[in-house]
């Protein structure tokens, strides 16, 4: 779709500062959490489906910037509350489905439970990949289009709250290249463990664009991203560079937070991740 062509460049920024996994993690407000009202659209009786270009124009942005390699299933609105996205995710401890809510507004919501999870998408799955489904029936998935059909069976079962289970074995692709074959939820759970991050980017932080202009972004504004965007489509010509105004701080998994003063020093924290 045309929002996705046009958040390429956006989701390159956002990509390309991987650690172990692909991006790093926003630093989350600890004085801020919106459980109350993901709880309200939870329990919500009035949700309806909606279609992916019926969302917010902010929660589109997330999703591309945060959410790109995800399979959504479902787009539910609660109206007078807030959004509700189903999406399908192996990364789960026992589910293969997860959930991520957004006000009115677009913005997306966050559970005081969820603060010190880390990003854990450093692999994906290997094409084909069969679900068992509740009714014990399968579903093969051959290419993102066939996540259509777990959508589907869904739409015709929709009294049936069980999540399908992987056939095992299947492959992983690991960031890198490495292939690994995957034999049972242990195994699973295993190279889940593996993808913790060891550091989290501390939002805002301000980039240098080719032409030495500052840019400022922060994590959860989508309009400072667009900024961004918007100024490689104004200059088509230019070659992709970027670069922090340093220092940046750097939140290690112990909690540690420490100050980056080059790239070279970022560069060295990250092998050590590996």
């Amino acid at each position: 779709m045309l929002i996705k062509k046009a958040l390429s460049m956006l989701i390159i920024l956002v990509l390309i500062i991987g650690c172990k996994s692909s991006i790093f993690d926003y630093n989350k407000n600890l004085n801020s959490y919106d459980d109350s009202l993901i709880e309200k659209i939870q329990d919500a009786t009035n949700k309806i489906e909606i279609g992916y270009d019926d969302l917010p124009i902010n929660i589109i942005t997330t999703i591309e910037k945060s959410f790109n390699n995800k399979s959504f299933l479902f787009e539910l609105k609660a109206d007078g509350l807030g959004y509700e996205l189903v999406y399908s995710d192996l990364n789960t401890d026992e589910t293969y489905f997860k959930k991520i809510y957004f006000n009115l507004e677009g913005r997306k919501l966050i559970s005081k439970k969820d603060y010190n999870k880390r990003n854990s998408d450093c692999f994906e799955l290997m094409y084909p990949v069969t679900f068992i489904m509740p009714d014990d029936s399968n579903i093969t998935i051959v290419n993102e289009e066939d996540w259509e059909d777990l959508k589907k069976w869904y739409n015709e079962n929709p009294d049936s709250d069980e999540r399908p289970s992987l056939q095992y074995p299947i492959n992983l692709v690991f960031t890198g290249g490495n292939i690994i074959l995957i034999n049972d939820d242990n195994e699973m759970s295993e190279a889940k463990s593996n993808c913790i991050d060891c550091i989290e980017l501390v939002y805002p932080v301000t980039f240098i664009l080719p032409d030495g202009s500052l840019e400022t972004v922060d994590y959860n504004n989508d309009e400072s991203w667009i900024v961004i965007k918007n100024w490689y489509e104004e200059n088509p010509n230019s070659e992709f560079n970027w670069n922090f105004q340093y220092p940046v701080d750097i939140i290690l998994n112990n909690g540690t937070i420490i100050s980056i003063n080059s790239l070279n020093e970022l560069d060295m924290l990250k092998q050590e991740c590996n």
